[in-house]
């Protein structure tokens, strides 16, 4: 009989929920320079209802340093190998995001354990604002790396990008 390895990971785990309070105008500014896509429709208001969008709205990376910020509260020491997500409905400025998940598959490799999970993020109506998928890396307590795995430079900068913005946003408030 074969043995399962226990993991610490299981199958249909639900991540803990991220809350994203209140998305500010500077959080997608930050995120358009931060990814250089300088789009208009994430920052000039007036373009974005003149082209019928009905105002600014987030980059699409947005949403996916959202779910990479899940997968490191998760699972802090994690090697995301992949990561991707598709928009449902546009993020607007004053949204507030509650990001979930659940663990998916779980495979055996031999550097450790591929963990599979499904990602989504949902606006305070609890509409869907976007799907993901995500594989990280998960290796044992028993197994050990000499170094450690390199993050994204994209992402690294995103989440800087959304962690400045959001410092900036409660320094304003608490001087008003």
């Amino acid at each position: 009989m074969t043995r399962k390895p226990n993991v610490g990971i299981k199958m249909g785990e639900s991540l803990p929920e991220v809350v994203w309070p209140s998305i500010s105008r500077i959080q997608i500014a930050c995120m358009a320079g931060a990814t250089e896509d300088y789009n208009p429709m994430y920052i000039d208001e007036y373009i974005a209802k003149a082209e019928g969008f009905g105002g600014i709205f987030a980059n699409p990376l947005f949403l996916l340093a959202l779910f990479e910020h899940m997968l490191e509260r998760y699972h802090p020491e994690c090697n995301i190998l992949s990561l991707n997500g598709t928009f449902q409905r546009l993020v607007r400025p004053g949204d507030f995001l509650t990001g979930k998940g659940s663990v998916s598959q779980i495979q055996s490799h031999e550097e450790g354990y591929h963990v599979d999970v499904e990602l989504w993020a949902e606006n305070q109506r609890r509409e869907i604002v976007a799907k993901g998928a995500a594989t990280f890396l998960h290796i044992p307590a028993s197994k050990t790396l000499i170094g450690s795995p390199s993050k994204s430079p994209k992402s690294t900068i995103a989440r800087a990008s959304l962690q400045s913005a959001y410092k900036i946003k409660h320094a304003n408030q608490r001087t008003k």
